[in-house]
């Protein structure tokens, strides 16, 4: 099972909406320097090394609505 922290998650989720870097850093109140932390964890995580194939995945997870 993937084990992803709160932020990640969230971080995932707007990246799946589309939204770039510093907007998710606006949305979440973070620099869009830690937004960047999030997503190169997350991919880590996920084994993926790009936005297209982390949203690819967790939409298979489920962690993500289908837009």
């Amino acid at each position: 099972m993937l084990q992803i922290t709160p932020w990640e998650r969230q971080t995932l989720q707007l990246l799946a909406r589309g939204l770039p870097i510093g907007d998710i850093g606006s949305s979440l109140g973070i620099p869009a320097s830690e937004v960047g932390l999030h997503v190169t964890a997350l991919f880590t995580k996920m084994g993926v090394t790009n936005k297209d194939d982390a949203i690819a995945d967790a939409r298979k997870r489920g962690l993500v609505m289908n837009a």
